[in-house]
This record gives structure tokens, C-alpha cells and sequence, in this order.
């Protein structure tokens, strides 16, 4: 039986405990997530008791597997239960605990296709160019980007020109949890950056292929937090958790799973900080998973931060992602222009908006390609979060979440019209505080919007 246990503090108020058994497709099969109530939680001869009924019930140990504990509460995962089997254990421990179904869940990429007429912008290649004087390298060392290319790295530092004063590599790193597809480790551009792998997935929906990523969600994003020329900072240990199947499906079971592999992590590193990327937005849909996460995240709140997408349904994020609390940050999507994505979710459950259409970042295998979502606006969040924390080493993650939503620049005057009112005009930003270099280029700028155009001298 695995087993992976985390601290947590968790109401149970916060559980809705399902005692019927759903009929919907989105559930596991014979999969269920028990809960124990509060009051036989720290109860270990009851819950051994409770151990022991099921077993003998499945006729099978195996069957109840990953284990967790958060606070006063704690479960277990159930899989292979038949339909008779579950309405005995469901009539018997209905006093000490409740079933809920492991639901599945699967990531939800925008297309182009779906988008409203006028939505889409189109590049306006136009050669200027940019030119910087020489300077004395110390902490930052410039970095010229291809605008029509990596518009997420370029509007960081809050101008648009081309440009981004992208850090130095320092000892000092930050840990970067991507729970996802997996991560291809093997990359180049990732220069070793990827340090661990964890599998979640196995026992989730086929197919899966343990570890590897065969969809390229979890390496694309991985790419724009770390990788060396796509990502935000080379400061940062990055550690694939896989808590999605090939198709880019899990359940509840997998993001658990991958939680308390992080809580692990932390248990057996007590100086280090971390930073949690989950580019799943699915939240505000699991209130017990949801209560999970936001308990976890509280109790290491000084030193994690959890970071969230939003969600890409165009709809209130607070019926999809987790909820607005601390320390967990959720993610809205802007265009190159800095309007909300057609897709973006959008409300008060938003903390904090980044661009996250047609980014350009790392492929399994070598290679690059381009994606869309809140997925994509997340890991600059997350690794501008984890560069914010290498320059302030002393803050706790909380003071961390702070000053990330505090360092913010408003969106552009001429987009706020598209921007829905309850969605907070804050986009991320990014300033190195050493000196930049740069060196004479000529690039194609993406001009959606007039900007101030650098002249040669």
C-alpha cells in the first residue's frame, strides 16, 4: 500500500461528504476517496478497525491505497470496488466517515477555433533596432527576445521593447514543483534544471507511461518557468510531479497524490522553500480536494507558494479554480496586447494576471511549440515568484504572495474596456535590480498597440 502522509489543518466544515453514489461519467470506476470524520480521526484504533473491514470486505489489501492525514481528518483512496461491495461499506462506515467519487478531470486547452471573431491578434513584423550601450555585468545580464515570440518574457519589466533583463544564475536556487504531464528532464534547454521526477499517475486513467511526457503540457510549462531560453529564471531546481495520464487526464487521487509528495519533500527539507505550479484550474469544482489544498498550502505558508491557473471556461473562476486565499495565487490569461484572453476565467477568485496566449516554450524531445491557456500564464507566475525569492531569500512564502501582488503593473489604458470589472488589474511584473546589457539586434515587433519605439542613435 503507498503511503503518503502530510500535516494538515482542515475544517470539517470545508468536506462535503458525499453519501450517494453518483452516476457520471467523470468518475474512476470503482474508485472512491473516504474521509474520516473529526471525531474518529485521531482515533488510530478505529481507524485500524476501519482498515481492516474494508480489506476484508474487498477481500484485498491492495485496494486502498494512498493514504493521507491533514489535521484532525485523514483518508484513504479506494479502487477496484464493485457496486455491492461499495453500498456494504457505505451503510456500515456511514458514522465514521464518508465516500466521495475520485473524479477525473482533464486539461482544457483553448483553440483558436473556439475563439469569438476578432479575438485572435496577428503579428506585425516590423525590423527595429534596439540598441543598448555596453554596461558592467553584476547581478543581471540582459537578454534580447524575439517579441512576436516570447511576448510573456518581454511585457515582465513592464515595457514592451523587445527586451528582458533576465537574471544570472546565483547558488542560492528555489524548488519548482510542476504537477502535471510530467517533464521531459532530458531537454537541453532545460541545462539540467529538471533535478527530480515523481510519478502520481499510475493510478489514474490509462493511458499512462510512467514519469515520461508524452503530451508535453507539464514540459511546456516547466519550459517557461526554468528553461534557458524560454523561461523566466535559471535560479530554480525544478521537480516534475506527473499527475496526468498521456491525454492529459487525472483525478482527484492524482493531485492528492502529488501534494503530499511535495509535503514530503518538505518534511524531509525543513530549510528549503518551495514553489507549488499547478496548471490545472479544476478547483473550484472539488470542494473536498479544493479544501485539501488550501490546508496544505496554509500550513507550510512560510515557505511555499502555491500557484494556480484560473481556468480557460470564460466563466466566474470561482466555480472553477481554487479559491482567493492565502498563500494559494490564481492566474488569469491576457493577450499580447494586454487584453483578457477571450478564454481567461475571470472575477474576484483571480489574483493576478500574465500573458499566457500563443507562448512559445519548450517540447518533449528537443523541441518547441506553441500553447495557449491560463496553463501558460501560470509558470511565469510561478517562476517569476521563484526568482522574487531568490533576491529576498528572508521572506516567508506569505510575505513572498505579498509582494509578488503588491509589484504589479496595471493592464494597458486602452484594454481595460475588455477587461471584465471584477478581475483585478494587476499584471505580473518583473524588474531585475542589478544592471542590464544589451546588445545591438534587429527583431520583429508584434505592435497590436502603439508603444514608445526605441530610436537609433
Amino acid at each position: 500500500m503507498n503511503t503518503f502522509k502530510v500535516l494538515l489543518t482542515l475544517a470539517c466544515a470545508c468536506l462535503a461528504l458525499a453519501q450517494v453514489r453518483p452516476k457520471d461519467d467523470t468518475v474512476v470506476p470503482g474508485s472512491y476517496m473516504f474521509v474520516f470524520n473529526e471525531k474518529y480521526a485521531s482515533d488510530n484504533a478505529t481507524k485500524q478497525r476501519v482498515y481492516e473491514y474494508v480489506a476484508q470486505t474487498l477481500q484485498s489489501r491492495e485496494a486502498i491505497r494512498n493514504e493521507f492525514t491533514f489535521g484532525t481528518a485523514g483518508g484513504f483512496f479506494l479502487y477496484d470496488v464493485k457496486d455491492e461491495q461499495y453500498k456494504v461499506l457505505n451503510d456500515k462506515l456511514t458514522q465514521v466517515g464518508g465516500f466521495e467519487p475520485n473524479t477525473m478531470f482533464k486539461l482544457d486547452l483553448p483553440s483558436n477555433d473556439q475563439a469569438p471573431a476578432g479575438s485572435i491578434l496577428k503579428p506585425i513584423l516590423a525590423p527595429i533596432l534596439l540598441k543598448r550601450p555596453n554596461c558592467n555585468k553584476k547581478r543581471c545580464c540582459g537578454r534580447v527576445v524575439n517579441w512576436a515570440q516570447n511576448t510573456n518574457l518581454d511585457w515582465l519589466d513592464g515595457k514592451r521593447d523587445g527586451l528582458f533583463c533576465s537574471p544570472t544564475e546565483e547558488c542560492d536556487k528555489v524548488d519548482v514543483f510542476v504537477l502535471d504531464t510530467g517533464v521531459d528532464k532530458t531537454h537541453p534547454d532545460f541545462m539540467g534544471r529538471v533535478k527530480t521526477t515523481y510519478d502520481c499517475s499510475v493510478s489514474g486513467p490509462a493511458p499512462w507511461t510512467p514519469f515520461l511526457d508524452i503530451h508535453g503540457h507539464g514540459t511546456h510549462v516547466a519550459g517557461t518557468i526554468g528553461s534557458e531560453t524560454y523561461g523566466v529564471t535559471p535560479n530554480v531546481n525544478i521537480h516534475s510531479v506527473k499527475v496526468l495520464n498521456n491525454f492529459g487526464s487525472g483525478s482527484d487521487a492524482n493531485v492528492i497524490c502529488g501534494l503530499n509528495t511535495v509535503a514530503n519533500w518538505l518534511i524531509s527539507n525543513p530549510t528549503k522553500r518551495a514553489v507549488v505550479s499547478m496548471s490545472l484550474g479544476y478547483g473550484g469544482l472539488r470542494p473536498t480536494v479544493n479544501a485539501i489544498t488550501t490546508s496544505f498550502a496554509n500550513l507550510y505558508a512560510s515557505r511555499l507558494v502555491v500557484v494556480v491557473a484560473s481556468g480557460n471556461s470564460a466563466v466566474d473562476a470561482c466555480t472553477r479554480t481554487f479559491p482567493v486565499v492565502t498563500p494559494v495565487v490564481a492566474v488569469g490569461s491576457v493577450n499580447a496586447a494586454l487584453g483578457e484572453s477571450w478564454f481567461s476565467n475571470y472575477g474576484k477568485c483571480v489574483d493576478i494576471l500574465a500573458p499566457g496566449e500563443n507562448i512559445l516554450s519548450t517540447k518533449p524531445s528537443n523541441s518547441t511549440t506553441t500553447m495557449s491557456g491560463t496553463s501558460m500564464a501560470t509558470p511565469l507566475v510561478s517562476g517569476t515568484i521563484a526568482q522574487y525569492w531568490v533576491e529576498n531569500p528572508t521572506l516567508t512564502g506569505l510575505a513572498i504572495r505579498t509582494s509578488i501582488l503588491s509589484a504589479t503593473s496595471p493592464l494597458h489604458a486602452a484594454m481595460l474596456t475588455s477587461r471584465n470589472p471584477a478581475t483585478p488589474n494587476k499584471l505580473v511584473q518583473y524588474r531585475c535590480p542589478g544592471k542590464c546589457c544589451f546588445y545591438d539586434s534587429i527583431l520583429p515587433i508584434f505592435d497590436p498597440v502603439p508603444i514608445d519605439v526605441i530610436k537609433q542613435n
